[in-house]
């Protein structure tokens, strides 16, 4: 395992030390239109840690239905794992804007430290993974785009300062990889915005 890599799983066992008294409460999530009660028994009863990528993305995709809030933090070590080395099934962007539903800002200083490191650990694992590494994330080009996480941290973090120094200062040849690609993307994008 890369030291980045390593950094990232203890940041992810930091998230499930910092909200384990969220985690040990059970969510009181409502019934709603969309969803049977067997979908969303998994999500009170199983271990926070067992749940699967398909368990969780009904809390994903609903959670402005049935959920409130303070339920995201719940679940979040988990999401941030699975996030991190498996697969959910929906944009890491999706499941990172759910912050701003939470009002993550009025969490602990811990827990928003805790979800701070995580991003960070995260993003130095995605700056110095080739870009077209296989990974779960990104069903359309096998990875977690450097761009989708920097518009995933700009949705909810104020600062992007640190994450753009850390770009700066990698040397390997998947950052400048990754560099180039974003540069690319953005202007591409850039340019079919702006066309007269």
């Amino acid at each position: 395992m890369t030291q980045n890599k390593h950094l990232l799983q203890q940041a992810v066992e930091n998230l499930y030390i910092v909200f384990a008294d969220a985690i040990l409460a059970v969510p009181a999530l409502a019934p709603c239109d969309d969803l049977t009660p067997d979908e969303i028994a998994p999500l009170q009863t199983k271990p926070v840690r067992s749940l699967t990528s398909a368990e969780l993305r009904v809390f994903v995709w609903n959670v402005y239905d049935f959920a409130q809030p303070i339920d995201l933090k719940h679940f979040w070590p988990r999401l941030c794992e699975l996030a991190a080395f498996e697969a959910l099934g929906d944009s890491f962007y999706s499941i990172f804007s759910k912050l701003r539903f939470a009002d993550w800002r009025r969490w602990t200083i811990q827990e928003q430290a805790a979800t701070e490191r995580y991003a960070m650990a995260l993003w130095q694992v995605m700056l110095n993974r080739h870009p077209l590494e296989h990974h779960p994330h990104n069903k359309h080009k096998g990875v977690i785009e450097v761009a989708e996480c920097i518009r995933a941290f700009g949705n909810v973090i104020d600062n992007l300062s640190p994450y753009l120094a850390v770009w700066e200062s990698q040397q390997s040849v998947e950052a400048l990889r990754n560099l180039a690609i974003f540069a690319n993307q953005e202007m591409n994008g850039f340019g079919k915005k702006f066309m007269i």
